[in-house]
């Protein structure tokens, strides 16, 4: 539909163009007053494992990810340190903004918002080019490497079934 198409764009939009204009931007600063100088990116578990019904979103916090990941190395050295945070499931809006609602005992399983920023900005603190908070979060973003692509998404997808529920757009 129209509005899913616009909604993908959007996602686009925020999660690529937008964060490598504003790295850009505000590397080239950084850099030239040599003060120590932190950026975090938020990526999201969805890097490592793509999530049906989010091909997009999935795609697009790989992308953050990887320029994260890669900015981190070409700066290294520098005064400016680059951290992707990439939280899982986190009590806030974004399930309801996009059309989904938990299932009983899903919120078991999520993180506060709260939680997840003070993961992040130690890691930051300290550094560290990728932060995955939460040892479930964690385990998720390694499983995927032990197995066939195919049969992750489907594990991912079983996750996503028994956790939430698809609002139709």
């Amino acid at each position: 539909t129209a509005e899913t198409r616009e909604h993908h764009v959007g996602t686009i939009q925020l999660n690529t163009v937008a964060l490598t204009e504003l790295c850009h931007l505000f590397v080239e600063h950084m850099l030239a007053h040599k003060k120590q100088s932190f950026i975090v990116n938020v990526g999201s578990i969805a890097s490592y494992q793509g999530v049906t019904n989010f091909a997009v979103y999935s795609a697009t916090k790989h992308y953050v990810r990887v320029l994260s990941e890669v900015l981190a190395r070409e700066l290294r050295g520098s005064n400016v340190s680059v951290t992707c945070l990439c939280p899982g499931g986190t009590l806030t809006e974004f399930s309801a903004s996009n059309g989904q609602e938990l299932k009983d005992g899903a919120q078991s399983m999520m993180m506060t918002a709260e939680a997840v920023v003070t993961t992040g900005l130690s890691a930051m603190f300290k550094r560290r080019t990728i932060s995955v908070p939460g040892f479930i979060n964690k385990m998720a973003c390694f499983f995927p490497r032990l197995v066939p692509a195919s049969l992750a998404l489907t594990f991912a997808e079983m996750a996503m079934d028994k956790n939430v529920s698809q609002k139709k757009r």
